[in-house]
């Protein structure tokens, strides 16, 4: 029998730049300040909110720390008790949404300008 059949078989990922992708990520990221929503902004995100429901495809822009990102995705569950948006298995609260676009939200018949 060979020796080396007899090893078991290890395999670990080598990070050969230790760090290098951390340090990217950080360089990704953009900071921004809160953008100041108007109350006619404000009044539309929430008309909107009012109209998202659980399967819909949605693109939302929210803040994370002091990051606005953008997230695409299926809505999972819009919780108006606990004031959270989850798109796929991110949960945001209201608050710190800044955007809310999608098809079926957009054109909605019945909204009187």
């Amino acid at each position: 029998m060979n020796h080396h059949e007899e090893r078991p078989q290890i395999f670990q990922s080598f990070d050969s730049l230790k760090g290098f992708r951390q340090l990217l990520k950080q360089q990704e990221r953009v900071v921004v300040e809160r953008p100041l929503l108007s109350e006619d902004d404000l009044q539309e995100l929430n008309h909107k909110l009012y109209r998202i429901k659980a399967g819909m495809q949605i693109q939302v822009g929210y803040l994370e720390q002091d990051t606005c990102l953008k997230l695409q995705g299926m809505v999972s569950k819009i919780d108006f008790d606990r004031k959270t948006l989850q798109v796929v298995k991110k949960k945001i609260p209201f608050r710190c949404i800044v955007s809310l676009h999608g098809d079926e939200i957009e054109s909605d018949p019945f909204l009187i300008p």
